[in-house]
This record gives structure tokens, C-alpha cells and sequence, in this order.
């Protein structure tokens, strides 16, 4: 028995920004580590509401 499935639209694919040596060593040194982009503005938004509903 074979099953098939056929999807409506493509999976979204899912990137994840390079980590150089200099973000690292700026890690190391500042504690955090700024990645522009990472994160979609929806991503963004849903963050904001979450923290505005736990505080």
C-alpha cells in the first residue's frame, strides 16, 4: 500500500543566519549578539504582544 499526500503550497523554508567569528568574539565580549533580520516582523510582533501580556 502506498499513501500520497499532496500539499496546497511549498513547506517555508527556514534559514538561520551565519554565526561568523567576529559575532562570536562580539558575543564573548558584550554579552549579546545582534542579528538583523533574524527574526520576521511578524515573528516581532507576536514577541512584543507576548511581552506585554506577561508583564
Amino acid at each position: 500500500m502506498t499513501l500520497t499526500a499532496t500539499m496546497d503550497a511549498p513547506a517555508q523554508t527556514v534559514t538561520r543566519p551565519e554565526v561568523t567569528a567576529e559575532h562570536a568574539a562580539s558575543f564573548r565580549e558584550n554579552g549579546f549578539l545582534a542579528l538583523p533580520d533574524a527574526l520576521t516582523p511578524d515573528e516581532v510582533q507576536a514577541l512584543r504582544d507576548e511581552t506585554v501580556h506577561i508583564c
